[in-house]
């Protein structure tokens, strides 16, 4: 399923995610980057991650008919199901009353999610190129 009908798990996780983050609207996600300071809310990342998965489902459901390199559908997939699982579980597990953190924590969470981030960015450029490759080979699914 994954590499003949790859929106499907997209679309299938939308709902649970949207259902994890609107629970827990009240939550803030904070991020400090050198001088900026980020506050998100949580149900604004929900809904912003569900978009995105619609977004990649609806690349993929239009592309259907043409051949994807499977290598590159599989990682894409299974790394945007594996995020927002971890994120799905990890908003619901967490505690609100952590509110500061020791350096060694603190230094921790943002290599983490300097880590996350960049193999998000890695994995959705390996999705551009994919879908480009497949537009431009011009090979259908048979």
């Amino acid at each position: 399923m994954l590499t003949n009908k790859p929106y499907l798990p997209l679309w299938y996780l939308m709902p649970f995610l949207l259902f994890a983050f609107l629970v827990n609207r009240n939550k803030t996600i904070d991020i400090q980057l050198h001088d900026t300071y980020i506050v998100l809310a949580s149900g604004h990342l929900g809904i912003l991650l569900s978009i995105l998965l619609v977004l990649f489902g609806g690349i993929y459901w239009l592309v259907r008919k043409k051949k994807l390199i499977r290598w590159m559908t599989r990682v894409h997939v299974l790394s945007m199901l594996i995020l927002s699982v971890f994120l799905f579980f990890g908003l619901l597990l967490s505690n609100q009353s952590v509110r500061s953190y020791d350096h060694v924590s603190y230094q921790f969470i943002i290599r983490a999610v300097t880590y996350v981030l960049a193999t998000l960015l890695l994995v959705n450029l390996i999705f551009v190129l994919n879908i480009s490759i497949a537009i431009f080979r011009n090979q259908t699914n048979t």
